[in-house]
């Protein structure tokens, strides 16, 4: 004990954390690796790793067996359209993605934020345009069945996404969350539906709703 009370009260000892800490996080932001990918690629396969909505646009982030994610927007037809895929598709099930692969656009301003590059940092360089969404296999692992569980278990409160923010740090339902502060869940799902059907995001909708209402 007297021995290990020495070594913890050496400034040296600190001195090497530090250093290596500051190696790590230097090598993490200068390192950019290669993806799998290209922009004459036109499919992925992978698991459904997130699964975000917003009025006509589904946003999914999908990742290989090399572990690459490759995040998708895909428009939604109908209203019909939309409630048979959000059942449909679950967090962990292995999906096919067909489409046109692009990439984001660096920044155009000098020293401003790059999301290009952060992007690239957390190992995501594509983009999918999606014109067809197939379900390869529905079984998943016993980690994304507890996930989905807990999920769908906080979707029965109307304080779910409260739930989902705090517990889970899903931090989707943050624009469902402020707008619950002004009404109530019914009428935001007929909020959403509206904007779904007027091909419109629920943000702005809502935004124009608000300018109606102030004229």
């Amino acid at each position: 004990m007297i021995r290990l009370r020495k070594i913890l009260l050496c400034d040296f000892v600190y001195y090497i954390i530090l250093a290596l800490v500051l190696i790590v996080t230097l090598f993490r932001l200068d390192f950019v690796g290669s993806s799998n990918y290209s922009l004459d690629s036109n499919s992925v396969i992978g698991l459904v790793v997130k699964i975000t909505s917003d009025g006509d646009l589904l946003k999914l982030d999908i990742k290989d067996e090399s572990g690459e994610v490759v995040k998708v927007n895909y428009y939604f037809d109908t209203l019909d359209e939309k409630k048979f895929v959000l059942k449909t598709l679950k967090l962990g099930i292995t999906v096919k993605i067909e489409g046109e692969f692009y990439r984001v656009k660096g920044k155009s301003v000098p020293n401003t934020f790059d999301y290009r590059k952060y992007l690239e940092r957390k190992g995501i360089y594509f983009y999918i345009r999606a014109s067809e969404i197939e379900v390869i296999s529905d079984s998943m692992s016993l980690f994304y069945k507890v996930k989905n569980f807990i999920i769908d278990y906080f979707d029965s409160f109307k304080s779910g996404a409260y739930l989902k923010i705090l517990i889970l740090g899903i931090s989707d339902d943050v624009k469902k969350v402020r707008v619950s502060l002004v009404i109530d869940d019914e009428d935001y799902q007929y909020l959403l539906e509206q904007a779904s059907y007027e091909n419109r995001s629920l943000n702005n909708y809502m935004n124009q709703l608000i300018k109606y209402h102030n004229m």
